[in-house]
């Protein structure tokens, strides 16, 4: 069953793209609403698994509204989706107790990775570089770091990821690796178990972000 999902976005044409895009049932979108006032007012007495906005929060009435929600919607999980954020603003968005900071250069399948991670009680936030910023968010017996799980991985395993990361589809990797697709499909699936990516868009990603930082 898809997470479901209450929409916070100003924009009509985003909002109809967004509904649009739901079609595929990777999300169930429960209601929507223009702005965080008017969600909270709609949100008091509905059970939903993420609530997913954007709002321009160099504005402290709008941070104001946004501690109100959160306050107000219980156990559902709040991802920002916003260009209007900067990654100063990250860490108090984060004690408020946002759950997901993305931009909106996200492709929508890698936008779903990340509803699907959030709704599963993980943390999520766009850019590798930020990833600091999770540690007071986890318990202290936990070893999630991109070294550590690097570090699991066999050469053949990175060997795939890295051809991952420059965006070489299934049938690519099994061409220049002499292997079936099947083979790269298992190592997909392994990948994806052991550095604790719930998706297939998520897993390049991530491989992507990697590359970026290495």
């Amino acid at each position: 069953m898809p997470p479901t999902l209450f929409l916070i976005e100003a924009n009509d044409f985003v909002r109809l793209g967004f509904r649009s895009a739901c079609s595929r049932d990777l999300v169930s979108i429960v209601g929507e609403a223009s702005g965080l006032q008017e969600a909270t007012q709609l949100l008091t007495d509905q059970s939903v698994d993420v609530v997913l906005l954007d709002a321009d929060f160099r504005d402290e009435q709008a941070l104001a509204q946004l501690q109100t929600l959160i306050e107000t919607i219980g156990d559902a999980r709040v991802i920002v989706w916003s260009d209007q954020v900067s990654s100063q603003s990250y860490p108090s968005l984060l004690r408020m107790g946002v759950a997901g900071l993305v931009d909106k250069t996200l492709s929508f399948e890698q936008l779903f990775c990340a509803i699907t991670s959030v709704a599963e009680g993980r943390y999520f936030l766009c850019h590798p570089q930020h990833q600091s910023l999770l540690k007071p968010m986890r318990p202290a017996t936990t070893v999630d770091t991109d070294a550590d799980r690097i570090d699991q991985l066999s050469i053949r395993e990175r060997e795939v990821l890295g051809l991952l990361s420059d965006g070489m589809t299934n049938k690519q990797i099994a061409e220049k690796l002499f292997l079936s697709v099947k083979t790269i499909e298992t190592y997909r699936a392994r990948l994806m178990k052991k550095l604790d990516v719930r998706c297939r868009a998520g897993l390049t990603t991530y491989a992507r972000q990697l590359q970026q930082t290495a």
